[in-house]
């Protein structure tokens, strides 16, 4: 699984689905917000961890995919 807020964490956790690493700082901000499902999450919320398995790549070719725009910042 892949949860939000390992310890040994790099900062990132990947989609389940396709792998794609997502900053945890982004996640955890539109979770503060519950954005994750408008921007094209789907998720499991553990209460303290978060496994995502379908993120906003998941819907794009993976020779092509693309950061959205809102991620840029924070998509490590």
């Amino acid at each position: 699984m892949s949860l939000i807020a390992p310890l040994t964490s790099d900062g990132t956790v990947p989609c389940a689905s396709c792998n794609t690493p997502w900053s945890i700082p982004l996640l955890a901000k539109f979770r503060a917000a519950h954005r994750l499902r408008a921007e094209g999450f789907a998720y499991i919320d553990f209460g303290d961890a978060l496994l995502i398995n379908y993120c906003p790549h998941c819907d794009q070719p993976a020779a092509n995919r693309e950061v959205p725009s809102w991620a840029e910042p924070l998509l490590n």
